[in-house]
C-alpha cells in the first residue's frame, strides 16, 4: 500500500510531482527548463560594487559607489609579488579573450579551455587571471606561465601552459 509521504504538489530535481487520489501513487509531470541569461556588468576591484550598464557597454571611467577612476585594477598592496608579472602582451590585448590552458599535474597534463582577465598595475608591470569555462575559482599565473602565451590558430585565441 502506498503511504502518503509527498505533499499535494511537491518539486523534486525541477520536477513537478503531484499525488493522484485515485490512483493512490505520485506522477512525474516535467517540463522543459527555463533558459539561464547572463548578464554582464561591472565589478569594482575597490569597493567591491557590482552594476549593469543600462545602454552601452563601455567601461565606465569611475565606480558609481565610491567614485574611483582605478575601480578595474586591483590595489598593489592586494596582488602578492609573485603574481606581478611582465608581459610582452598588453593587459588590454589579453583581457577576456579566450586562452586554452595546458595544465601539468603529477605526470598527468589537462587541456582546460577558459579566458584572461589582465590588469595593468601600471610601470609595465600586470596580473594576469586565468579564468576556467567550467565555473571554480581563477589561477593568477606566475612569470613562467605568462612567458609561456602564445597565440593560437584553432578554437582559441591564446595558448598558454602551466605546471602546478
Amino acid at each position: 500500500m502506498y503511504t502518503n509521504i509527498l505533499k499535494e504538489n511537491t518539486y523534486v530535481n525541477d520536477c513537478f510531482l503531484r499525488e493522484y487520489p485515485l490512483q493512490n501513487t505520485p506522477r512525474v509531470l516535467t517540463w522543459p527548463r527555463m533558459p539561464k541569461v547572463l548578464l554582464e556588468g561591472f565589478e569594482c576591484s575597490r569597493c567591491g560594487h557590482r552594476w549593469f550598464p543600462r545602454e552601452n557597454a563601455e567601461p565606465p571611467t569611475t565606480c558609481p559607489k565610491c567614485k574611483s577612476p582605478y575601480w578595474n585594477r586591483p590595489r598593489r598592496s592586494d596582488v602578492k609579488p609573485e603574481h606581478t608579472v611582465v608581459c610582452k602582451w598588453n593587459a588590454s590585448e589579453l583581457d577576456a579573450k579566450s586562452v586554452e590552458l595546458q595544465l601539468a599535474k603529477a605526470k598527468k597534463v589537462e587541456m582546460i579551455p577558459g579566458w584572461f582577465s589582465a590588469y595593468d598595475l601600471g610601470e609595465n608591470l600586470m596580473q594576469v587571471l586565468f579564468r576556467p569555462m567550467t565555473g571554480g575559482d581563477p589561477i593568477e599565473l606566475y612569470q613562467e606561465d605568462v612567458d609561456t602565451i602564445e597565440t593560437h590558430l584553432g578554437k582559441y585565441r591564446f595558448s598558454c601552459s602551466s605546471r602546478r
